[in-house]
């Protein structure tokens, strides 16, 4: 469900942007070995890997995000509850 979200949010990001809109993955489909859920891009073509963790219930101090970083690329971390929000 979450998942599902960013995607529509990303496309609709990127709606001025065709070629890059094509481009988006859900890559978490694909195989969970990967290392994220969702392959996006910057307006300028920079890929953006979006790691999606998505609940039902409000938020709390019992939830957390540690941001990575892989071959000098940050990963954008999302946390679905009622509404989008990006924490980069």
């Amino acid at each position: 469900m979450g998942e599902r979200e960013v995607i529509a949010y990303e496309k609709k990001r990127l709606k001025s942007h065709p070629g890059l809109r094509r481009k988006i993955a859900w890559q978490s489909q694909t195989s969970d070995a990967i290392g994220y859920d969702i392959l996006s891009f910057d307006e300028d073509g920079t890929p953006r890997q979006i790691e999606v963790k998505s609940t039902t219930d409000k938020v709390s101090d019992k939830f957390s995000f540690v941001m990575t970083k892989m071959k000098d690329k940050m990963h954008s971390h999302c946390l679905i509850i009622e509404f989008i929000e990006c924490l980069m």
